[in-house]
């Protein structure tokens, strides 16, 4: 019986490898490659980080190529792990873990890669706080600083709560409302969980790195991670798409991509981002002036301020469209007319020694339910008990009224 036995070539031998597809079909394969990269999405596909030549392949875009490729993508496998949930070992919790992405075709194995994530990488161990945040006992002198954007809600900003689980100190918000009315704050509108418009400022401000005090709950995001990682590589040299995509970023592109911004991209003031956007030709919302304006008037009047963002289908006064200001304007002087229509006839009232008790009986109904007509009848007629002269018209025929700046 005689054995036939593969002899490895000699170590100088040369051995040439043909290749697997002829030129034309690598031609039509990049040209493929390339038509397809152009239907891929920014932002959802692939993102752009300043400072970075390439752009960096994101997990949605990894799996669209393995599609448009027809590459199966089994089950990740977790390699190696640690997690020390306690801290016992490395004197506080730590979570690592190596997982390895095959990709597959037709049942082969076309391409392998690892992709790995551990607590200790500064995105996940440490945060970023302003300094009334810093956990107590730990000087702000020692901690890693460095400048960024301070955010609020504008509803929380009027409100400055200094206590209970969402107070801040005063210094804080003061330095919010400071901001916005000297015009060096910007506009920011975010989009809570729920779908809702959260109209807030942002102002320039300085960040302090603090300890994760809740790296436990960053466990899956860890995880997760080295699963991107590890598929993301495995595309990359599945598909041949190097040539177009990185993924030396894609967890920082993905998972902070405003930090990231602001860590590698000069930051612009805000003075002049505000500037930009007055000399915008068309403003769809208002000015903080002119928010801190509406703010004064709806406080002047009494306005209740929950019933006038019900009115236009708003969280907040800043939120009101530009299209809808006049007629906020003339909602709130006709109620800055009848309070002070309101405030004369109860002083003069006063003056004659009437109780507000008669006077309602006139036209039966309380002060604040009358109209600016009932307001004046009885107004003239405790004038001509005082013998008070009517004022001078105005040249319209009616009463000269001050108007309300804006």
């Amino acid at each position: 019986m005689s054995t036939a036995v593969m002899e490895r070539p000699e170590r100088n031998e040369v051995v040439a490898y043909m290749p697997v597809m002829s030129v034309q079909q690598a031609i039509q394969r990049f040209r493929a490659l390339q038509e397809f990269r152009a239907e891929m999405k920014e932002g959802h596909d692939y993102g752009t980080v300043p400072g970075s030549s390439k752009p960096t392949l994101l997990k949605p875009g990894a799996e669209k190529l393995c599609t448009f490729f027809g590459l199966s993508v089994p089950e990740p496998v977790i390699v190696e792990k640690i997690e020390d949930w306690t801290g016992r070992e490395y004197g506080e919790p730590f979570f690592y873990y190596l997982i390895r992405q095959d990709l597959e075709r037709n049942g082969k194995v076309v391409a392998s890669q690892m992709g790995s994530c551990n607590s200790m990488e500064s995105k996940y161990r440490y945060r970023w706080v302003p300094e009334h945040e810093i956990p107590a006992g730990m000087p702000a002198s020692s901690l890693k600083k460095r400048s960024g954007a301070l955010w609020e809600p504008d509803f929380a900003i009027q409100k400055g709560e200094t206590g209970g689980k969402y107070g801040k100190p005063a210094e804080y918000w003061k330095q919010f409302r400071d901001a916005i009315q000297a015009r060096q704050a910007t506009r920011v509108d975010k989009v809570s969980r729920n779908g809702k418009l959260i109209v807030g400022w942002e102002i320039d401000g300085t960040l302090f790195r603090v300890p994760n005090p809740d790296i436990c709950d960053m466990v899956n995001t860890i995880l997760k991670m080295s699963q991107k990682r590890a598929i993301v590589a495995a595309t990359l040299i599945a598909v041949n798409a190097s040539e177009y995509f990185t993924q030396d970023i894609e967890d920082v592109a993905e998972h902070e991509p405003a930090e990231q911004a602001r860590e590698t991209e000069p930051r612009q003031p805000v003075q002049e981002k505000v500037q930009e956007q007055v000399q915008q030709p068309k403003q769809e919302y208002l000015h903080p002036a002119q928010v801190e304006e509406l703010y004064k008037l709806i406080r002047a009047t009494g306005t209740d301020e929950k019933k006038f963002c019900e009115r236009y289908k708003i969280a907040s006064v800043a939120e009101l469209h530009l299209r809808d200001l006049p007629d906020a304007l003339e909602l709130l002087r006709r109620k800055q007319q009848l309070v002070t229509l309101q405030k004369e006839l109860r002083d003069l009232a006063a003056s004659v020694g009437e109780s507000e008790e008669n006077i309602v009986h006139y036209f039966n109904k309380p002060i604040t339910a009358m109209t600016p007509e009932e307001l004046k009848i009885l107004i003239g007629k405790l004038k001509e008990a005082l013998k008070i002269p009517a004022p001078v018209a105005n040249g319209t025929g009616q009463a000269a009224e001050s108007e309300i700046a804006f």
